[in-house]
């Protein structure tokens, strides 16, 4: 296998390539997969007066499922304790990733406000009081709903940090997850080659992930579980052909992926 870490060229109708992919990863583990996401975004819509730190929560769900992505493409076989650990294993990584990424643009959007003297709205994205009595429902089924917007308004957001100049890029985490590549490095290789070349590829990869999202927060936010582990798993198989050249399922270790650390 051409270890080469370098991002490859890819033809625009990848995308549904990739989205079929994703599908059939996601149902390798499909119970697990899905517990895992629903854990994290309880968790973010329990701390839902603080929309930084429910979009940190969000952002990991969608990260520690990238991860989860490589492991169970090494096999249909994958144990829930299997999963647990490739999660505990880049946990540290991936808080750090999830909390520098969101916290850089919180800070951002927060200095307008500081200049002009308004410290209650800069502060307003770290906590407010005021989001504890969102839910308004008195049904189950609703309540339920309306508990998983947050959380993917939090995703919707973290996907937005990747088209941020100088914030993130696309495949940044999985190069220094999985290959330990460093901050500065793994940004620009993260970025797939744009804008000499993907760009239709990852135009189509973010019109399928907003659209997706979009369409689920208006019609079933509690599809949020499902939707994380496939947005996960479309990440993982997009960053797999462009960066690996590998276009189908196949058996892939994390062994075998961390042997590019050559790379760095």
């Amino acid at each position: 296998m051409n270890h080469n870490l370098s991002p490859k060229p890819v033809p625009a109708i990848a995308v549904l390539r990739w989205a079929r992919q994703a599908g059939d990863l996601i149902r390798r583990g499909f119970i697990a997969w899905v517990a895992l996401m629903a854990v994290f975004c309880i968790a973010a819509s329990l701390v839902r007066t603080s929309v930084v730190l429910a979009t940190v929560l969000s952002s990991m769900a969608f990260l520690f499922g990238i991860r989860v992505a490589a492991l169970v493409d090494d096999t249909s076989e994958r144990t829930i304790g299997e999963m647990v650990g490739v999660v505990m294993g880049g946990f540290s990584v991936t808080l750090r990733y999830a909390g520098v990424v969101v916290l850089t643009v919180a800070v951002l959007n927060a200095l307008p406000a500081l200049l002009l003297g308004n410290i209650t709205a800069a502060l307003r994205p770290f906590h407010n009081p005021g989001l504890q009595s969102i839910w308004s429902a008195t049904d189950t089924f609703t309540a339920i709903n309306e508990m998983f917007v947050l959380p993917i308004a939090g995703m919707l957001m973290f996907l937005c940090c990747f088209i941020m100049p100088l914030v993130a890029s696309t495949f940044q985490y999985h190069l220094i997850s999985f290959f330990g590549v460093n901050w500065r490095q793994a940004y620009r290789t993260g970025r797939a080659g744009l804008p000499r070349m993907n760009i239709g590829a990852i135009f189509g990869f973010y019109l399928v992930a907003f659209g997706l999202l979009a369409l689920t927060v208006a019609f079933a936010p509690i599809a949020a579980p499902v939707v994380f582990a496939f947005l996960s798993a479309f990440s993982y198989v997009a960053f797999r052909e462009i960066y690996l050249g590998i276009g189908t399922n196949r058996k892939v270790a994390l062994a075998e992926l961390r042997a590019v650390a050559s790379f760095t």
